[in-house]
């Protein structure tokens, strides 16, 4: 019987087996399939196959397409390979982790099979046709992407003659690009656009025939904290053709110019018919001297015209020219976006009058006004002073009619989740067309919407940041909504939460090489955030433990908070940006705003001569300057501060008025990126509070402030309003050579005087961290580095999935990502380098392995340059500028043992040597974290006598980074506890009591990486009071005993 089961088990798998032997793992079309050709979407697992067979018959070229609908990681899809095979053979294949697509020239009519094959699980759609979708010059096509990095292809018939083509789009994702190609994909001539969520890129004089356009967007979409399994979105593609006027392209042709006149103020001899504004519209038309088609701006004078059908935009090369006549009579340009805010170009000297406009305006900036105003030096041998302008033109333009205008707006992410609702909350809202001008609010079914107070929005309209104040709002979840103007409406797939209760948690932190090269700069980052659930602004943040005498330059600029300085005759260049005080240079700067959840940075460059010993650089925060209402002790802090400083005595009511003020001020900047000086603020105060002063006195005020801040500690009400937050330390140490490459993270704390071999860096198991990878060429390397490659292998205690791309950059570019787990950026370097440098990053989620790869390319070949001194990185000078670096974060695992080790290690390869081993970032091996997991325990005693009651605290933090400050609670008679002594750092100290209460008092500690203890249920110690009454009791019978003793004595005695 047994025999029988197994004889016909045998066989039936081995009839299994023959009827599986040549199926693929995933099958495809039934039969044969004509063209057109589309799937439906496929789903193949790792290592699987899927294929279909085509009919193809005569044609001039096949195409076929792989969009892929699945990812495997952060703005990554999943590897595959894409083929053509006839009669067994591969002909044609492309393997990548995004879109593919497979061209094949005069392709033998027959049958042919389209195969797939899957390193990775994934999905995705697939297509095969003899003619991709049709561009037509001068209409908008919408296209659909179905990943991050995802594409979408058409192609463009040229006819002959054309002056030049022009082609334009707008997408979602920031390193969005064009690569066109001239009759076959991937060979022969290629172009490539700037990246961008406003791209473009032109060809003059083409070749007639076809054009392969690709386009890609590299934008990844978020559904709540996590990205969108939906990664689908449209792109807008337009192609045009270029006009030329005097020799020089314009892509919209004639509505590339300006046609309105907003303001004539014409100077002396500007005089008829030479004066009239409107002879400058549209484009150029004079000829000769006789049409006097063109307006003079006279000596002295202004001229500012508006484009209505056109913006003036950044674009690869100059961006706006204007046609002057004759020889060139210098002025002044400025540009505007609405007509107040001006930002100056220079000085126009010469033909041609063409400006570059890159450097100056952010990506995606539209400009609709341009001034232009002479500068007295007009040449005298024409009747008329000033420039003659003919005409202004925008190169770099894009139409006012663009296809968005009533486009649907798209919410993708919004950052954070949540807020407290005791206070304000920014909040960043990531998407696509979202206007500023809209209304954003918060809804909620039963209650009144949460309108935002102040929004402002990116010029490529994909990100707004609104303020809510959520004082008092109800907790729960609301939904979030962007009205446009124009009445389309966007609403957030991921609520809001509104959180009841809530506090501000600020940190800072000190990312830089703990070595120095002596006499050459080298650059330190100063990061700083908010954990709390609530806004900060006017945040104190100091920068001190620099060498006096070493040479500091601030990588930033310290703005202005209002005219009040200038009002009072004081320079503010007169005022320094920092101070040498008793031994170190200091920093004193205020961070306008800090929102909940978010966090920033800045950096300096500081230069130590030689001789020069190990110094400590320092960065740390105060309370913040702005709440609802100035505290009293800061109040009293700074009257001190005026006092000892100014010899005046300002009021409290002048001083808490000049703070409601500063306080609105801060509010409402326009720019919330910039960084504020603490000697201003101080400064507006005294003058507002009726000082007269001279640069030089007002310097000398501030020297004396900030010198008693750092050095005094009984200035009234000053220990409290400048308790120090957060703290950052780093230990660097001069030496005179260093290796071509290092990497650092989170500085974390370690006691003052730690060795750099004893340093563990201790961080907290909540934080994100932060890492760089620097590298730079020898001082005598005989060639610049064209190509770097960059790897690093993640600890397997760090939380692989939250790994992010931060930054990216090299000498003076720096390319900040949008968080993200691959990237592919090209860097423009010309004219500086005749270079595109190409950056393309990628993390592997399974093996946490990263890598970053530089390429030097030629911009007219897309390859790497002939020329063998052609590179991005030239030898290190002394000016230390020539560095190349990455960065990224990742948070650890959030169940690690306190005192877990995190490692870190990366390392470097130039130009393709094959040493990348011998190349270990840092030298000395691992950078090394230590994680804080736990937060400190500790206890108060006491002691009562009479109304004093004298408390003593310790705390323990198991061998963690330590005890940093204590809060003292304290209970009267069994009330409400509430704080005594808040984040001191004494163990000591003598309580106040009323005689006949009783008092219960705890601690809470919190160690230097920020845990914090929780309350204890039962207080650590109650004092009762000792009552007269009692007290007469006990000395009674004291009295009693030692008389009963003494009787007992004499007894027997006698």
């Amino acid at each position: 019987m047994i025999d029988k089961i197994f004889i016909r088990s045998v066989i039936i798998s081995l009839i299994i087996v023959i009827l599986s032997i040549g199926m693929p793992s995933v099958a495809g079309a039934a039969e044969t399939a004509a063209l057109p050709y589309t799937s439906p979407e496929i789903e193949i697992a790792k290592g699987g196959t899927w294929t279909t067979d085509i009919q193809v018959t005569s044609t001039k070229n096949l195409f076929v397409t792989l969009q892929k609908t699945s990812l495997v990681s952060y703005g990554n899809s999943w590897d595959g390979e894409l083929s053509i095979e006839s009669g067994g053979r591969v002909i044609a294949s492309t393997e990548s982790s995004h879109d593919s697509m497979v061209q094949l020239v005069n392709p033998q009519p027959g049958n042919y099979t389209i195969k797939v094959q899957a390193d990775q699980t994934g999905s995705g759609i697939v297509s095969a046709r003899t003619a991709l979708p049709q561009l037509t010059f001068g209409d908008w096509v919408i296209g659909t992407i179905h990943c991050s990095y995802g594409s979408t292809w058409y192609q463009l018939e040229v006819p002959n003659g054309l002056e030049g083509i022009y082609f334009e789009a707008e997408a979602m994702g920031l390193w969005s690009q064009f690569d066109i190609y001239y009759q076959e994909y991937r060979e022969g001539e290629h172009w490539v656009s700037q990246q961008g969520v406003y791209t473009s890129e032109e060809i003059r004089r083409p070749s007639s025939g076809t054009y392969i356009v690709q386009f890609t967007d590299s934008a990844m979409l978020w559904t709540g904290n996590d990205w969108s399994s939906d990664q689908s979105r449209d792109v807008l593609i337009k192609v045009s053709t270029m006009t030329k006027y005097s020799g020089v392209y314009f892509p919209l042709g004639e509505i590339s110019f300006a046609d309105e006149a907003i303001d004539y103020q014409p100077g002396d001899r500007a005089d008829y018919p030479c004066n009239n504004p409107s002879a400058a519209f549209g484009p150029p038309d004079y000829y000769d001297d006789k049409n006097e088609l063109f307006c003079s701006l006279g000596d002295g004078g202004t001229y500012t015209v508006k484009f209505t059908d056109n913006y003036l935009i950044d674009v690869e090369g100059y961006d706006l020219y204007i046609f002057e006549i004759g020889a060139v009579e210098p002025f002044r340009v400025e540009i505007s976006q609405d007509g107040t805010r001006w930002i100056d170009l220079g000085v126009v000297e010469g033909q041609p009058t063409e400006l570059d406009i890159h450097g100056k305006v952010q990506p995606g900036e539209k400009f609709s006004y341009v001034k232009m105003t002479d500068v007295n030096a007009a040449l005298t041998i024409y009747p008329w002073a000033g420039a003659d302008i003919d005409a202004v033109g925008a190169i770099g333009a894009r139409e006012t009619s663009f296809a968005p205008t009533g486009y649907q707006p798209l919410i993708n992410s919004l950052s954070p989740a949540g807020g407290g609702n005791t206070g304000p909350v920014t909040m960043e809202i990531w998407g696509g067309w979202l206007d500023a001008n809209g209304t954003v609010a918060l809804s909620r079914p039963g209650y009144q919407d949460i309108v935002a107070q102040d929004v402002q929005g990116s010029p490529d309209l994909t990100m707004l940041t609104a303020s809510f104040d959520l004082a008092g709002k109800e907790p729960g979840d609301w939904t979030l909504t962007v009205a446009n103007p124009d009445g389309k409406t966007a609403i957030a797939t991921s609520s809001f939460s509104i959180e009841q209760g809530g506090k501000s948690d600020i940190w800072v932190e000190i990312l830089g090489r703990d070595k120095i090269r002596i006499d050459r700069p080298q650059t330190f980052s100063i990061r700083y955030g908010n954990r709390g659930n609530v806004d900060v602004e006017g945040v104190p943040l100091w920068i001190g433990g620099i060498p006096s005498g070493a040479e500091v330059k601030l990588n930033f600029t310290v703005s202005q908070l209002d005219d009040t300085l200038a009002q009072s005759g004081i320079d503010a260049s007169e005022i320094p940006d920092y101070y040498d005080i008793d031994g170190q240079i200091v920093v004193p700067l205020i961070v306008p705003i800090i929102p909940a959840g978010s966090s920033g940075s800045l950096s300096i460059q500081i230069t130590v001569p030689r001789d020069y010993q190990p110094f400590q650089l320092r960065a740390w925060t105060n309370p913040p300057f702005f709440q609802s209402k100035a505290s009293t002790k800061l109040v009293n802090c700074l009257i001190t501060l005026i006092k000892l400083a100014a010899n005046l005595t300002p009021g409290e009511a002048c001083v808490v008025s000049v703070f409601e003020t500063l306080s609105k001020t801060f509010f409402n900047l326009i720019d919330k990126n910039n960084y504020y000086s603490y000697s201003h603020m101080l400064l507006s105060m005294i003058a507002k509070c009726g000082a007269v002063l001279t640069g030089v006195e007002a310097a000398r005020i501030i020297y004396v402030a900030i010198d008693a801040l750092l050095t005094t500690t009984t200035l009234e009400g000053c220990i409290e309003a400048f308790t120090e937050l957060s703290e950052s330390t780093l230990p660097v140490e001069p030496v005179d050579s260093t290796t071509p490459e290092d990497k650092y993270g989170p500085a974390g704390f370690d006691p003052p005087g730690t060795s750099s071999a004893m340093r563990q860096r201790f961080v907290s198991i909540s934080q994100n961290l932060y890492y760089k990878v620097e590298f730079w060429n020898k001082e005598d390397a005989r060639a610049p580095a064209y190509d770097v490659l960059v790897e690093d292998q993640l600890d397997a205690d760090l939380d692989w999935s939250s790994f992010r791309f931060e930054e990216i950059g090299f000498l003076d570019w720096t390319v900040e990502l949008e968080p993200c787990q691959y990237f592919n950026v090209n860097v423009d370097t010309r004219p500086a380098q005749n270079l595109i440098v190409n950056i393309e990053g990628g993390f592997n989620p399974e093996t946490g392995k990263i890598k970053w790869l530089f390429r030097s390319l030629d911009p007219d070949t897309m390859n790497t340059p002939d020329d063998p001194m052609a590179g991005f990185l030239p030898p290190i000078t002394q000016s230390g500028n020539e560095v190349g670096w990455v960065c990224y974060s990742v948070y650890p695992k959030s169940d690690l043992a306190n005192g877990t080790k995190l490692e870190n290690q990366a390392f470097v390869e130039f130009d393709h040597q094959g040493d990348l081993l011998n190349h270990p970032a840092p030298k000395e091996g691992p950078f090394i974290n230590t994680i804080d997991s736990t937060a400190p325990v500790s206890a108060v005693t006491g002691k009562r006598d009479g109304d004093q009651i004298a408390l003593t605290w310790e705390g323990d933090d198991h061998n963690g980074s330590g005890v940093k400050r204590y809060t003292i609670y304290v209970s009267k008679d069994g009330g409400n506890y509430e704080p005594w002594l808040i984040d001191t750092a004494e163990t000591s100290g003598v309580y106040l009591a009323e005689s006949e209460s009783t008092y219960a008092f705890y601690s809470v500690a919190v160690d230097n990486t920020g845990n914090e203890e929780l309350p204890p249920d039962n207080p650590d110690v109650t004092l009762s009071p000792t009552s007269s009454l009692l007290i007469w009791f006990i000395i009674g019978g004291a009295v009693i005993v030692i008389f009963i003793v003494a009787v007992v004595l004499l007894k027997r005695r006698r």
